[in-house]
């Protein structure tokens, strides 16, 4: 693993080196379900925090890292 590799610290969000661009998924039924590509962390972060939500987690979202992110980053006003 290289030094200088970018890290998200969320489930699902991972810096790609061939695109210097964060890709972001999640998982559903075992299957790994693309949710996007993005220039910005905090974009990548939002697109599974809002799946997590879509997908009925709202009882994970206290343990999510991609909740805990937004709320250190106040980056959760009007989300829903």
């Amino acid at each position: 693993m290289e030094k200088d590799k970018p890290r998200s610290g969320v489930s699902g969000v991972c810096w790609v080196i061939r695109t210097d661009k964060w890709n972001c998924n999640i998982g559903i039924d075992g299957k790994s379900k693309y949710l996007g590509t993005f220039s910005n962390l905090d974009e990548a972060v939002l697109a599974r925090y809002k799946a997590e939500l879509e997908l009925g987690r709202e009882l994970y979202i206290g343990y999510s890292p991609a909740h805990k992110y937004l709320i250190k980053h106040k980056l959760l006003d009007g989300v829903n």
